[in-house]
């Protein structure tokens, strides 16, 4: 679980050499993928433990945890982890549009994930 949450924070970082996301790219990135702005941004806030207003994976694994963070409707929480799962389903597509079972668990492994 830790390399899928590894490879979504990946592709969220504006800059491949940064530790951290900003609201603006995580809101950007999971809006895409069916949340709403606003479940984005509450998840954001409520995951910045920090309160530095960037987000690093740890915070991203720690606020993901089940028994993390409190919310309010737990759909919104499921529909989050959803658009995550789709943003790690998109980096593994291929060029026709199609995911191939063997291009999305190279993505996986790509970021620390075991073949099996």
């Amino acid at each position: 679980k830790y390399a899928f949450v590894v490879a979504v924070f990946q592709a969220m970082k504006a800059h491949p050499n940064d530790t951290y996301v900003d609201e603006t790219g995580f809101a950007r990135a999971l809006t895409r993928h069916g949340c709403t702005a606003k479940e984005a941004q509450d998840f954001f806030h409520q995951a910045d433990f920090k309160k530095d207003r960037k987000l690093d994976v740890n915070e991203l694994c720690d606020a993901l945890g089940v028994e993390s963070l409190p919310f309010q409707d737990p759909r919104s929480f499921m529909r989050l982890k959803f658009a995550l799962c789709r943003a790690c389903f998109e980096q593994g597509k291929n060029k026709v549009g199609l995911t191939a079972a063997d291009t999305f668990v190279s993505t996986l492994v790509r970021f620390g994930a075991s073949v099996d």
